[in-house]
């Protein structure tokens, strides 16, 4: 009905796919699949398609008329420019803890691990920033309510000589 009604109404019809969090499009198995879906939706429509999900930063700006290249081609070609991390989380193990994160491509994400015994008010490292996610209970000191990981791309500093971490994630015990 809605391409009837434009098209005896001339008005253009379009599809737009409004954006979605990173870390929900990491969650998903193959998000791809779902880009492709409203693609060959736009394409049977033949209807213009403006994926927010692939928008680029600079989209905001709107000083090109050639809007397309401020889309990315794909979420792969998203992940390949990112530089963030997008999420972090815990998963506990009878050994302790093992942190995963979304990020882009050429990200190496680094952890550093955090405990409180006040529910959060006061942190104490555990373990400074490496690649190894895994922090083992015995690792950490009891008595400790919260477990905190943060992460960040690997060896960011701020100018300020600040650790450039972009996301955290804490538990309780």
């Amino acid at each position: 009905m809605p391409i009837q009604w434009c098209e005896a109404n001339r008005c253009e019809l379009i599809l737009i796919v409004p954006p979605l969090p990173y870390a929900s499009m990491a969650l998903q198995e193959d998000y791809q699949e779902i880009l492709d879906l409203y693609a060959d939706v736009a394409d049977s429509l033949d209807v213009p398609l403006f994926n927010f999900d692939l928008v680029r930063p600079d989209y905001l700006a709107m000083e090109d008329s050639d809007r397309d290249s401020y889309f990315y081609s794909s979420y792969n070609d998203l992940l390949d420019a990112s530089p963030w991390i997008f999420n972090t989380w815990l998963v506990k193990t009878e050994e302790g803890y093992i942190t995963e994160a979304a990020h882009g491509n050429g990200v190496l994400p680094e952890f550093a691990f955090y405990w409180s015994q006040d529910m959060g008010e006061t942190w104490h490292i555990i373990k400074t920033y490496s690649q190894d996610g895994r922090i083992a209970g015995k690792e950490i000191p009891a008595g400790g309510d919260m477990i905190m990981v943060r992460t960040r791309p690997g060896g960011t500093l701020t100018p300020e000589g600040e650790d450039g971490w972009q996301c955290d994630r804490m538990v309780t015990r």
